[in-house]
């Protein structure tokens, strides 16, 4: 996990340069914490996440920056497929997708502060609940607020305890 997601010549030439790699360990969690960062305006990070949900509810995931966690700050428009169905939505929260009970998500989130200073979010997902058909969402969510730099982020579920052992976030700069 991780690295397959990056091309091999981005990894070889140094354009990703890892600022974190968390594997939850010990007992579930309902939040994940990346602190001490300083993603300036016009920067750029990959979030690549792997996370094991092992509950029989279905949580939502939230990408927060700085602090923020007041949903109504942030606004996300989603394209997702399931089987043959396609949905489009706009909700006015910081989605970061959701995860199917007892089963495996994998997201990948592109995260940018714009020149403007708006926390920015662009994200592929891909849930396998181990069926015949996988759920793919595309979303893109931004901020209603400004910031100066990215200081930390929170990834956060509505399900406690559902970001199980063994889940993984690595953070990456890129052009680092």
């Amino acid at each position: 996990m991780g690295e397959c997601v990056l091309t091999r010549r981005s990894v070889v030439k140094n354009e990703y340069q890892k600022l974190a790699d968390i594997i939850v360990s010990g007992s579930a969690v309902t939040q994940v914490d990346i602190s001490g960062l300083n993603i300036g305006k016009g920067e750029e990070v990959v979030l690549v996440s792997e996370i094991d949900n092992p509950t029989g509810s279905i949580p939502g995931f939230r990408l927060y920056a700085n602090d923020n966690y007041t949903d109504t700050n942030y606004w996300t428009q989603a394209l997702e497929a399931n089987g043959t169905t396609i949905t489009g939505a706009r909700n006015n929260i910081a989605s970061c997708l959701f995860a199917q009970a007892n089963s495996k998500t994998f997201i990948n989130v592109k995260i940018k502060l714009t020149n403007n200073g708006y926390y920015v979010l662009q994200l592929d997902g891909i849930i396998n609940n181990g069926l015949s058909s996988m759920y793919m969402a595309n979303r893109y969510t931004t901020s209603t607020f400004t910031l100066t730099s990215i200081t930390s982020l929170r990834f956060y579920s509505t399900i406690a305890n559902s970001i199980g052992i063994g889940s993984r976030f690595i953070l990456y700069k890129v052009g680092g």
